[in-house]
């Protein structure tokens, strides 16, 4: 991860806006944040982390809101922006905190809501990703993957978290620990097997407690019936006689409901003894014998509390052995009772079967002799049946004779009705017509079918001829409206044609205006290629002379590089010089050194050499030279491409200087902005001629087609011209053919509805008499048919036959009295018949004994059946409840099992035994990861304590503190351990210092492989001597390698001396801070 820009306003100490920008460190790698203590040098990293995650470290307990700068008033905004990359892509997150403001719109103020923007560079543009908190976080915490934490701890490391973590005691350091490599489910783990521990040993004693009811519940049962040897309570009265009776005295009086007081007792003392009954063991010397059951013999008594579970089963068994027994006996009662009660039974039925047929018989006797004193009634009803059935052979034909009378009768009423209304009729429309022409009325007399058939056709030709003429006359209305519209047209036309004429005299005074406006406008818009040259000229100056005061701060920056690269130059050449100095002053030892005791001397040729030069403590080297010189040649090199670089940018600001045609800044906005205003006058000016020229263009195409609208219009009033003759000859027409058609009557209408009536009536005359004719040729011939249809009959008349016909229902009720009267008598003489040829006596016979018998068997059947019903329902409980108690038995062992599991388990991760390490699960993870950080850190710590200081992981125990996370020194100078609170300050910095960056690293690693390119340090160092503040720099200096850029803030003077390239953070005037960049 690597940080490019920050941008900060209304945050913190910074009012105005502040931009700092981290890739111009890129060359450097190492840069200080200074200033004085409290203008905000480490509000440079909570703006980085708010920007990030939305919270500041220490401002955790106050919340985002405390971010807002003091200084900013109500209109001012808070933002921070980041602009940051990880692996190829780069985003910007862009934040502000919620804070009031004025409202837009009157007075009063607003909630400015907490807002975020992330954005992702889609090659030279932004593009939106989040702009909800929730997504922005979400999507942070994919591309960063680091938590705050992590952050806090392996890219901004803030002031007195190096020591926190160093002297920390294991819980501190869990807790820290924990939180940066996510090992909190690991405790989680351990709670839950803690519970599962919990619940399995109640799982445990709750298969226990079902266990030890049900055993109670089978010996309650046991006791009950009577069955024998154990009682479910101690050795109390009332167990002892609820268990010591009789079977039978258990079976009638020792149910489960009348035993509630034994039984509270009962499992009162099984619960009393559970533990004792689980633990001891059975022996068989103190089982009680028990004897198989016969009768009523007693069986002995023994108190369950003292029995362990296998005996209380083993008791409990021998009991559903004895209620086996019982069952069976009782069985066989149940067989001797129910074939005593087939047999009763059987008795009294075949008793009760000849008393009924004795009754039979009596009653049998007594309705024969009622149905014989009825014949003679039932005679009478059978002749009147019979002729009724002779008369409705002919009611069909009297019923049809009938109908045709009377359809007779009403056909002659409609002909005198008709020929009334014909009559009424003429006389009504001679009277109306006595001025019209006589052939259309017919004469009053009645006359015959033939004269209405021939006058009928007579007008349905006339009404025929006079269709055309109603039709005509009923338009005619509608000719006279169409007359009317077309003498409008006519109108309208005209009046059309003379406003167009109108309008086209206009324009070409409207057109000879346009082309005076056009020039004056032509004139103003051809200055505007003139006025775009020289704006851009402008344009291309004011922005030279904008570069010019950053290009001549890069001309200092460049310049003061030269001078640091000369005087290096000059003191790598000085420290060269030194050296041949120094060799050649110490040119006599290097010699003497060389010479032996009897060889000549290579300078002086003497073989003796009594006082040689001493050997130098110190001396040059040809290797010592050979780097000198080296370095030297390299110091030259850089002074030579420093001098370049500041002759190149002194270049490049005299090219700017002249680009800007040596005019200042102020001059040139100002003429830039006057050339922009001209340029919109005369860009103005070009879109109104063109406005001007559209308006031309548009009168002149109007004028073609006024013309032609000219000739359109004429065409029209010509066609309405045309269009309204023909509409007057038309409706002429018209009149003439009506007039003729009417002869003397009002209208045709009128004439045609006269016509219509008389044809209308004729008709209905001719129908009535055709009606009449049918009717009287229907009564001939079902008179004939009547007369043929009574001579086959007894009957004279058909006056005879309608007396003697009865109606369906009469005749229904009449033929069946006549028949259950004869089924009657031949159903009592056949059951009569079949009665008396059984001997039966004539006294009643006796059922009531044979049946008391029957029920008293049936009683002593039910009775043994209850019984044995009863039984075996106390055998089938017994045996489900001691297969259930051995099943519980099976689930108790099984849940103690699984308990011992768990309970090793859970014990072992917590911490306790069996674990000899005596650390819990999580420690012992984040132990392993401890060592790691360890074994980064010791690589740092060696380099800056010159090898004396070591870190040690201990997993030792102290007092009751949890073991596993300890740190000791392990001091190379006394070769002993010692803790970390014994060091000095400055020892203290140095060891957190290399623990930070080794957690920095095994961090990094954890979070897969987070690439570390900008890292922050924020702590003191002024706790170091100038020794130690030395050696840390070396190490900071080598934290840039691979292109990494460190941030430390400080306001230590040898550190600004050390390290050039600097972001100086100062308050103003007003108490704000600003950021300057050096």
């Amino acid at each position: 991860m690597k940080l490019h820009r920050l941008e900060i306003e209304g945050f913190g100490p910074f009012l105005r806006r502040q931009v700092i920008d981290f890739d111009d460190y890129d060359a450097d790698g190492l840069f200080l944040i200074s200033g004085k203590t409290g203008a905000g040098k480490s509000s440079l990293l909570d703006a980085v982390c708010f920007a990030l995650y939305a919270s500041v470290p220490r401002y955790n307990s106050l919340g985002a809101k405390r971010v807002r700068s003091d200084h900013a008033l109500a209109e001012d905004r808070t933002e921070v922006s980041l602009t940051f990359s990880t692996g190829n892509e780069t985003y910007r997150v862009t934040r502000s905190p919620e804070y009031e403001r004025p409202k837009q719109r009157g007075g009063g103020m607003t909630m400015q809501q907490a807002a975020v923007q992330l954005d992702r560079l889609d090659g030279e543009q932004w593009v939106g990703i989040a702009s909800r908190a929730v997504d922005a976080g979400n999507h942070l915490a994919e591309i960063l993957q680091l938590n705050k934490d992590q952050f806090l701890q392996v890219i901004l490391l803030a002031q007195n978290r190096f020591a926190k973590f160093l002297l920390a005691d294991s819980k501190e350091r869990q807790t820290l620990l924990r939180t940066l490599f996510g090992t909190r489910r690991f405790e989680d783990y351990q709670r839950q097997l803690i519970e599962r521990k919990k619940t399995s040993e109640q799982s445990v004693a709750a298969a226990r407690a079902r266990l030890l009811d049900r055993l109670s519940d089978a010996e309650k049962l046991v006791q009950t019936q009577g069955w024998g040897e154990v009682t479910p309570g101690t050795n109390g009265a009332a167990g002892s006689a609820g268990a010591g009776g009789s079977a039978d005295e258990a079976g009638a009086e020792g149910s489960p409901g009348d035993g509630g007081a034994e039984g509270s007792a009962g499992d009162g003392a099984v619960e009393g003894s559970a533990d004792e009954a689980g633990t001891e063991d059975w022996r068989g010397e103190d089982r009680v014998e028990s004897s198989r059951a016969e009768g009523n013999a007693e069986v002995p008594v023994v108190d369950a509390a003292l029995l362990p579970v296998a005996g209380r089963l083993e008791m409990l068994s021998r009991a559903q052995e004895r209620g086996a027994y019982r069952v069976d006996a009782t069985k066989d009662a149940v067989d001797r009772a129910d074939q005593a009660r087939t047999e009763s039974a059987a008795t009294a039925a075949e008793t009760r079967g000849r008393r009924e047929r004795q009754q039979r018989r009596d009653a049998t006797r007594e309705e024969l002799t009622r149905l014989e004193a009825q014949v003679p009634a039932v005679s009478l009803r059978r002749t009147e049946l019979a002729a009724a059935r002779e008369a409705q052979r002919v009611a069909t034909s009297i019923k049809t004779h009938a109908r045709d009378l009377a359809a007779a009768d009403a056909a002659a009423a409609t002909v005198v009705a008709a020929q009334l209304a014909w009559a009424e009729l003429i006389r009504d429309m001679r009277d109306e017509t006595d001025t019209h022409d006589s052939a259309d009325v017919a004469s009053p007399k009645a006359p015959s079918v033939a004269q209405l058939r021939a006058l009928i056709d007579e007008h349905t030709a006339t009404v025929g001829s006079l269709a055309a003429a109603n039709t005509t006359e009923q338009s005619l209305e509608l000719l006279v409206q169409r007359l009317a519209d077309a003498t409008d047209a006519l109108t309208h036309a005209e009046t059309t044609r003379q406003s167009l004429r109108d309008e086209a005299q206009q324009i070409p005074q409207q057109l000879t205006k346009l082309e005076g406006e056009l020039a004056t406008l032509q004139t103003r818009a051809d200055r505007l290629d003139d006025l775009t040259s020289r704006r851009a000229t402008v344009q291309s100056q004011l922005e030279a002379a904008q570069q010019q005061a950053g290009l001549e701060h890069d001309r200092e920056r460049a310049l003061h590089s030269a001078l640091e690269a000369n005087r290096a130059a000059r003191a790598s050449a000085d420290k060269l010089d030194a050296l041949y100095q120094q060799k050649l002053a110490g040119s006599a030892s290097e010699l003497a050194a060389t010479l032996v005791d009897g060889a000549e001397c290579p300078v002086c040729g003497s073989a003796s050499h009594p006082h040689p030069a001493p050997p130098l403590v110190d001396p040059v080297t040809d290797a010592d030279l050979a780097a000198a010189t080296a370095e030297r040649d390299e110091r030259q090199r850089a002074a030579t491409e420093a001098s370049e670089a500041e002759k190149q940018a002194a270049a490049t600001v005299a090219r700017v200087i002249a680009a800007a045609g040596g005019q200042s800044l102020e001059h040139l906005i100002e003429a830039e902005q006057t050339a922009q205003a001209e340029m919109a006058e005369a860009q103005t000016a070009l879109t109104a001629h063109a406005e001007a020229q559209r308006l031309r263009d548009a009168l002149r195409e109007r004028e073609l087609s006024m013309t032609q609208a000219i000739d359109a219009a004429n065409d029209t009033v010509t066609a309405a011209v045309t269009a309204q003759a023909a509409a007057i000859e038309q409706l002429r027409s018209a009149r003439e053919l009506v007039a003729a058609a009417r002869e003397g009557w009002a209208s045709v209408a009128e004439r045609l509805d006269s016509i219509t009536v008389e044809r209308d009536a004729a008709q209905t005359y001719v129908a009535a008499a055709e009606g009449a004719a049918r009717a009287d040729e229907a009564v001939a011939s079902s008179q004939a048919s009547l007369d043929a249809a009574l001579a086959e009959t007894s009957f004279e008349t058909a006056a005879l036959a309608q007396e003697a016909s009865r109606t369906v229902e009469q005749m229904v009720e009449l033929e069946a009295v006549v028949t259950e009267h004869d089924a009657a008598v031949g159903a009592a003489k056949a059951t009569l018949m079949e009665l008396e040829l059984e001997v039966l006596p004539d006294e009643a016979i006796d059922v009531a004994t044979a049946e008391v018998a029957a029920e008293a068997a049936q009683q002593e059947w039910a009775r043994v059946t209850s019984e044995l019903t009863a039984l075996r329902g106390a055998v089938d409980a017994l045996a489900e409840r001691i297969g259930t108690a051995i099943a519980e038995q099976a689930a108790q062992q099984e849940a103690l099992s699984a308990h011992e599991t768990i309970e090793r388990l859970a014990d072992t991760v917590s911490g306790h035994e069996p674990n000899t390490k005596r650390m819990s699960l999580e420690t012992f993870i984040l132990a392993a990861e401890l060592e790691e950080i360890v074994i980064a850190a010791n690589v740092r710590l060696a380099d800056m304590s010159s090898g004396r200081y070591r870190l040690q992981h201990s997993d030792e125990r102290v007092g009751n503190a949890s073991a596993g996370l300890g740190i000791d020194i392990f001091d190379s100078f006394t070769s002993k351990s010692r803790p970390a609170h014994s060091l000095s300050g400055g020892e203290t910095f140095l060891a957190s210092l290399a623990l930070a960056l080794g957690l920095a690293e095994v961090v990094t690693g954890r979070a897969g492989g987070v690439r570390l390119d900008t890292l922050f340090i924020d702590e003191g160092f002024g706790s170091l001597d100038p020794d130690t503040l030395e050696i840390a720099m070396q190490t900071l200096d080598e934290l840039r390698s691979g292109g990494r850029t460190v941030g430390i803030i400080s306001h230590v003077e040898a550190m600004k001396e050390q390290i050039p390239a600097q972001l100086r953070v100062s308050v103003a005037p007003d108490g704000s801070s600003d950021i300057t960049a050096r």
